[in-house]
């Protein structure tokens, strides 16, 4: 897996650069087709809306409100914005109304992987007004530490380390959680993706969690703009390959059998081995008897299994480098 940490410019900057963009780029954005849904954060409720409203009178289609930048510097803990707005559902609520009754163009707050509970912020988020929301941002973490150094890798010129937000591919399975939790949770709000996504096939991955759209900025640093027109023939190329028509073919199916409930199962599934693939490695033998229920043993050239012992965990399945262990189920 690979990350990357980040760090975000002053907010000052940030929004004069925005703004300069709009301005500048957004006509001729419009008639090449492209929609424009900026992402802002405010120090204030004030500053929220007046933002919001400015950015809807340049000609913006929608608006991003970022809850979720895990940046520890003063120009966000001091702020109305960022992760520590995004952890409090209250706040969270407050902005989104404050925005929400400043300007119509939809608005989508950014969530944090962060906060206690992601579900209840996007419930709070649509019953403030917004139409959808973006799920996740970057996740606080340290990338890694230099061995022979003794220093963590996001260290900078003055020598220190910054403890910001880590992306790439390596947050993709927290990403894919939120945007699942969400879909099945909170009804008629669209979701955003966000984390994680190289290819085209993490773009199927989102939409069939319940992603209505993407986002991504790690992959196109990595691989410039051109990365859009990769994601887009391998989604086309997919869809033409499995049949599916249009989006909606595929958005959220593969949640149907999740037991989000967590009910018990009416049924175990044990481990079934093909004796054509298996060379007696013995290295599902250790595990099993190692780190679970020593269930497994060798009997004969042959792999055998003790039911009574076994307690369908999964872990000689994970550690079969042959894949030589399937399942089956015994009432």
């Amino acid at each position: 897996m690979i990350g990357m940490s980040n760090s975000g410019p002053p907010l000052s900057i940030y929004s004069k650069e925005l703004m300069k963009a709009l301005k500048k780029d957004i006509k001729s954005a419009h008639s090449a087709g492209l929609v424009i849904i900026p992402s802002i954060i405010g120090y204030s409720l004030k500053e929220w809306q007046s933002l919001s409203k400015e950015i809807e009178d340049l000609g913006a289609d929608g608006l991003e409100l970022n809850l979720s930048c895990p940046s520890p510097s003063d120009c966000l803990t001091k702020s109305m914005g960022g992760y520590l707005v995004g952890q409090n559902t209250e706040l969270t609520r407050r902005v989104v109304d404050a925005v929400c009754g400043s300007c119509k163009i939809p608005v989508m707050p950014k969530l944090t992987f962060h906060a206690p509970n992601i579900v209840e912020s996007a419930r709070a988020c649509k019953e403030s007004g917004a139409r959808a929301v973006s799920a996740i941002n970057t996740i606080r973490g340290i990338i890694g530490v230099d061995v022979d150094k003794g220093k963590i890798l996001s260290e900078g010129i003055n020598h220190k380390t910054y403890l910001g937000g880590i992306s790439g591919p390596i947050i993709k399975p927290f990403g894919l959680m939120a945007v699942a939790q969400i879909n099945m949770e909170v009804d008629d709000i669209d979701i955003c993706a966000i984390g994680g996504i190289d290819g085209w096939e993490s773009v199927v991955e989102y939409i069939m969690v319940g992603a209505g759209l993407v986002q991504i900025c790690t992959a196109a640093m990595w691989y410039g703009f051109s990365l859009g027109k990769r994601l887009k023939n391998g989604l086309i190329k997919f869809m033409k390959d499995k049949g599916y028509a249009v989006l909606s073919d595929f958005k959220g199916i593969a949640l149907r059998d999740i037991d989000y409930k967590q009910e018990v199962e009416s049924c175990k599934a044990y481990p079934a081995i093909d004796d054509g693939k298996c060379n007696l490695c013995k290295r599902c033998v250790r595990a099993c008897k190692d780190a679970a229920y020593d269930a497994l043993w060798i009997e004969d050239s042959r792999l055998k299994v003790n039911l009574e012992k076994c307690e369908c965990c999964g872990l000689c399945k994970v550690v079969c480098k042959e894949e030589a262990i399937s399942y089956r189920s015994y009432p």
